[in-house]
């Protein structure tokens, strides 16, 4: 069904034997940067190591005292981590490849690295540790790898296939007595189902939802859950849409097993709908996900700063706050868990005791706060609080009539980092669902990691209710002006004043806010090209849609570098209001886009050439129709 590339073994190279690997640069305790921690990983019941992206380093952590034993530079910015034989697996995708390590709290050494395709950002591994999986977000691959082992020692790991999937793959999740992989789209509505055994996409689904970034197989093997948000493309952002969680929702799905073994079943039959948030009280960009033995489920919350404790009955819902976006978990025990809080630069430890509500000692402490909402204030300061404890604190969860459930909470930051500057304070406000009426969702809930949902909402970004328009990447957007489909924002800040005011309606950014946004957005660069030249002869047809390109006068509309203009141009679409002209969107990495024109009537960029013939001055051959769509696909 889709394309299996089998990778020559000489591609496969290690760096050093073992025994005889590389050391890693250890730092200084009073070593000073932004970390951003985005995976953690215990090595054992007194160890931890904790992946972070943005120095490129890697931290141990002692799980008794939450002490920074060691931090060491990777060279590189580490995505994901694993545990195997004694030894940490990491991805890292700034150099493109897989390491192995062996790290302790005094020294840290490379065994070996293997090249992967761009983007690695997840690490799934079989439970005999004898393979694994690594989804490479933009090449839109999942490549398989195989460890021999002989006399202990690793000898050659080996990539025995590399997939190829429809879509931007994040979360994984091996089924191993279905011999099976599921992969989940990292933006929008996909699942991958592939076999273990041939390796070939056997299935592709849609769930109903976005931002998959929890995949969790329930204690009985019956159920797969999976954390997501929601979009309702026919809900306008009013107040009211809004505040119940109708516009967008946090969620939890937990679907039958034997859906996704069956090609033809849809996920949705017979499957649950859990809402993660509750009342008026949303749980803003549900992340990391754990299946206890119980059946309790520990979930994420990143844009409320929250862990979720959902009781097996998917009922209750108690939400312990931690530091600023948590977006990983690991178990360190049945009754201990340890959280990576991305933008507060910490950790926090929840440990969890059940006891009898006869032997309670003290009134029970409410651990869920209303969420804040509404027209508050919200400044550059706020942004800069911890948000999170320091010492120990205590929260009884009154779940039944039987028991508590008590969690312990510690929280230690990972060392020193700047002031933050205008761009660190913008992303704080980027991932923050507090900018929501309710806390139901943050930019980056549709936008994201400041890319696109894939979805399509009605934002009144045309100054009028009932024409949902395709949902924006924000990769380059600051060098795009002027901004929104009809063009009528010729400023970023107007644009983000609207989007505040009118999507969003929860806390206010002030200007300095408004400004560090700004500074933030600067940041995010644009997209890889989707498929970039990979021969000679392919060159040579990219460059001969190049002058098609720019022979059909398609450039007059996506000029430049940045392949758009500031004018509106009737082109030939008519949203559901009767608008005819629009803004062209920049066609910088326009492979990556799910769906395209302003509603989505485009599956893809094939379609846009074929069928639609989009403003095409005069009909193309079917080799120049391919020669512009590989070029198009190149950007």
């Amino acid at each position: 069904m889709k394309t299996i590339r089998t990778i020559a073994a000489s591609l496969l190279l290690f760096v050093s034997a073992p025994g005889f690997g590389a050391e890693l640069a250890r730092l200084a305790p009073t070593a000073t940067h932004f970390r951003r921690p985005v995976a953690i990983e215990a090595m054992d019941v007194i160890t931890a190591v904790v992946a972070n992206q943005r120095s490129g380093t890697l931290s141990v952590v002692d799980v008794d005292s939450l002490a920074v034993a060691a931090e060491y530079d990777l060279q590189g910015q580490p995505s994901d981590l694993a545990q195997r034989g004694g030894r940490l697996l990491v991805t890292d995708r700034q150099r493109n490849r897989l390491l192995a390590l062996e790290i302790g709290r005094d020294s840290a050494r490379l065994c070996w690295e293997l090249s992967l395709p761009t983007h690695p950002v997840s690490i799934c591994l079989a439970s005999d540790g004898r393979a694994c999986s690594v989804a490479s977000l933009w090449s839109r691959r999942v490549s398989f790898i195989e460890f021999a082992v002989a006399g202990g020692d690793d000898v050659a790991p080996k990539v025995v296939a590399t997939v190829e999937l429809p879509f931007a793959p994040r979360e994984q999740l091996w089924l191993e007595a279905q011999g099976r992989l599921i992969v989940a789209d990292g933006f929008g509505d996909q699942i991958a189902v592939v076999r273990l055994d041939t390796h070939a996409v056997e299935s592709v689904k849609t769930l109903p939802g976005h931002n998959m970034r929890g995949l969790a197989l329930s204690p009985a093997g019956d159920r797969v859950f999976v954390s997501h948000e929601m979009l309702n493309e026919f809900s306008p952002p009013r107040a009211s849409e809004i505040i119940w969680g109708g516009l967008l929702s946090d969620a939890l799905r937990a679907i039958p097993l034997e859906k996704f073994v069956d090609p033809a079943a849809s996920l949705m039959d017979t499957s649950r709908f859990i809402m993660v948030g509750n009342g008026t009280r949303g749980a803003g960009d549900p992340d990391a996900l754990i299946a206890r033995a119980d059946g309790r489920l520990i979930i994420a919350l990143g844009g409320v700063g929250e862990v979720a404790i959902v009781e097996a009955n998917g009922i209750s819902v108690n939400r312990i706050p931690v530091g600023k976006r948590p977006v990983a978990l690991a178990a360190v025990r049945d009754d201990c868990y340890l959280v990576a809080n991305q933008l507060s630069d910490s950790i926090s430890k929840l440990e969890l005791t059940e006891r009898p509500k006869s032997q309670a000692t003290s009134p029970p402490q409410k651990a869920d706060k209303p969420a804040t909402y509404g027209n508050d204030q919200y400044t550059a300061e706020d942004a800069d609080e911890t948000g999170a404890p320091g010492a120990a604190t205590v929260h009884d969860l009154y779940i039944g009539e039987e028991k508590d459930l008590t969690v312990t909470l510690q929280h230690v930051d990972l060392g020193r980092h700047p002031e933050l500057g205008p761009a660190e304070r913008g992303e704080l406000h980027f991932f923050d669902a507090r900018l929501s009426r309710g806390g139901w969702y943050s930019c980056h809930s549709c936008h994201s990691d400041g890319h696109s949902n894939g979805g399509i909402a009605d934002t009144f970004g045309d100054g009028k209710e009932g024409a949902a328009k395709r949902i924006f990447s924000l990769l380059g957007v600051t060098e795009t002006a002027p901004w929104g489909w009809l063009g009528n924002k010729p400023k970023l800040d107007d644009q983000l004043h609207q989007t505040l005011q009118l999507t969003m309606q929860g806390r206010k950014l002030d200007k300095q806010g408004v400004e560090d946004l700004i500074a933030y957005l600067r940041t995010l660069k644009p997209p890889p090209p989707y498929q970039p030249a990979n021969s000679a002869e392919d060159t040579a047809v990219i460059a001969a849609g190049r002058k098609l390109f720019e022979t059909l006068d398609c450039a007059s509309c996506h000029a430049g570098a940045t392949f758009t203009s500031s004018e509106v141009y009737d082109v030939g679409l008519t949203d559901d209001l009767g608008t005819k002209q629009f803004n062209p969107p920049s066609l910088r990495g326009v492979g990556h886009r799910y769906g395209l024109f302003h509603d989505k009537r485009a599956a893809n960029i094939d379609q846009v050439i074929v069928e639609f013939q989009h403003q095409l001055p005069r009909a193309l051959g079917a080799e120049e129709q391919q020669m512009l769509i590989r070029y198009l696909k190149s950007l």
